[in-house]
């Protein structure tokens, strides 16, 4: 995989709350049958776990990580940059 940096891991994508894949139960999902349009990003929960689960069994790469990134991992808390080091290099085991 190329160097993935925070500005890949945290990018400003429109979300909805509409159901989607989740960690547990992915659905097939193929990127490229969007593209160039759209871009495929997981939310919604994702750390660390998910993060790995999702990037191995799709072909997503890019995620939106919220809480995984605060301190306290709570909305409310400030961006920790220890805790995106930790991301990207979680994004480079995938």
């Amino acid at each position: 995989m190329s160097s993935t940096g925070l500005g890949q891991l945290c990018r400003t994508r429109p979300t909805s709350s509409s159901p989607g894949p989740s960690a547990s139960s992915p659905h097939p999902v193929d990127p490229k049958a969007a593209a160039p349009e759209l871009t495929i990003i997981a939310g919604g929960g994702v750390d660390r776990d998910a993060l790995l689960k999702i990037g191995r069994e799709t072909n997503i790469r890019e995620f939106h990580v919220g809480r995984a990134a605060r301190g306290g991992f709570r909305v409310e808390g400030d961006v920790q940059s220890a805790l995106v080091s930790d991301l990207v290099k979680t994004l480079k085991e995938i």
